[in-house]
């Protein structure tokens, strides 16, 4: 497949992803960190309370968790987000986070460990509610991790390199461990390196389309760690795999089944992807690419997204959201509004800034 080129631009703030999703720009810009900050790094959203026009952002600064409300209605609010530093246990570096009954929980890699904190913490004032360490197997790394939202309550991914494959700790709401069950829904996916990290991403979805409140299924989204040597290069995540799972974590239908069960860009390695899942069965991939050989996922990359089908058929063309210096995408979908978040990287490597784009979605 060769390069793909930049979605046609509909006026100076709405791109059409294809006829199906139409995005109107609301605002985008700079996220103003806490105060005591060096770096914001992993800048989630999540829904929140407060309805619509407002999410719950978190992200992770010198071991330090930090979460706060933005509200969606004017760019200004980036500037005035009120952020609460979370004491946990875990010296945070790579975090998730998902809202879910009126809490939000978090899940945290505690650095040099194979152990990931999970807590969760109150809606209101981000008051710690209760907080657990999870073990997993000693040869996982904790840092490529995923958290998300289940019925009773949450679900523990792991990527175990040495399978490579996934495994699922389902918690209960006490944060217990009530079972583990390898994921074998898709290739075999792994970082290839302990210092890079494999994104998973995940939306419910129902019968004949999305479904919120269900939850009987997930859509999982990652790189796929098939080799790939090209003019002598090592192998590196080079396409995205994706599946739709049960329950259970067993296969459902694959994603991208009209690509051939993979997409891929020619020279680029893809990683660090995150996808929304559409009522109209339409499936919105963001992701983050560079040149193959050259890019490490962690390093400033191309920030970019796709359209697909149920089937995995692409319509459109991609499009680009942040050129050369953005990493670690984040979508979330809140009522008729697409949110955005990543951190990016300045000449010479200056420390992590956060960045939030708000889109109004129009699905045809």
């Amino acid at each position: 497949m060769p390069y793909l080129t930049l979605a046609s631009t509909i006026d100076s703030s709405r791109r059409a992803l294809a006829s199906r999703v139409t995005l109107a720009l609301e605002f985008e810009g700079e996220v103003t960190p806490a105060s005591t900050s060096t770096s914001m790094l992993w800048l989630h959203a999540v829904e929140a309370d407060g309805g619509p026009d407002e999410v719950v952002l978190s992200y992770a600064s010198d071991g330090t968790l930090y979460m706060g409300n933005l509200d969606l209605t004017s760019s200004a609010n980036l500037a005035t987000v009120g952020w609460t530093a979370v004491a946990l246990a875990t010296t945070v570096t790579d975090t998730w986070h998902v809202f879910q009954r009126g809490e939000h929980w978090v899940s945290a890699y505690g650095s040099g460990t194979q152990e990931v904190s999970v807590a969760r913490v109150d809606a209101t004032g981000f008051r710690l509610v209760r907080e657990a360490v999870i073990a997993t197997d000693a040869s996982f790394l904790g840092n490529d991790h995923f958290l998300a939202a289940s019925p009773g309550g949450a679900v523990l991914g792991v990527v175990d390199p040495a399978g490579p494959r996934i495994v699922a700790y389902k918690l209960d709401s006490d944060l217990n461990v009530v079972s583990s069950t390898p994921v074998t829904a898709v290739s075999p996916m792994t970082n290839m390196s302990s210092g890079r990290r494999v994104e998973l991403s995940f939306g419910s979805w129902g019968q004949g389309g999305w479904d919120a409140s269900a939850q009987a299924r997930w859509l999982l989204v990652g790189p796929d760690s098939a080799p790939l040597v090209e003019d002598g290069v090592e192998p590196r995540e080079n396409v995205l795999v994706g599946a739709f799972v049960d329950r259970d974590w067993l296969p459902v239908q694959p994603l991208f089944e009209a690509l051939g069960r993979r997409y891929t860009i020619t020279g680029q390695l893809l990683c660090m992807p995150t996808a929304i899942a559409f009522e109209n069965d339409h499936v919105l991939v963001t992701y983050v690419r560079g040149p193959l050989g050259t890019f490490l996922c962690g390093d400033r990359g191309t920030i970019a997204r796709a359209l697909f089908d149920r089937t995995g058929a692409q319509e459109g063309s991609e499009e680009v959201l942040v050129a050369d210096v953005g990493c670690r995408p984040h979508t979330v979908r809140v009522g008729d509004r697409l949110v955005t978040t990543w951190d990016e990287q300045g000449g010479g490597f200056q420390p992590l800034t956060g960045h939030a784009r708000v889109e109004r979605i129009s699905l045809g």
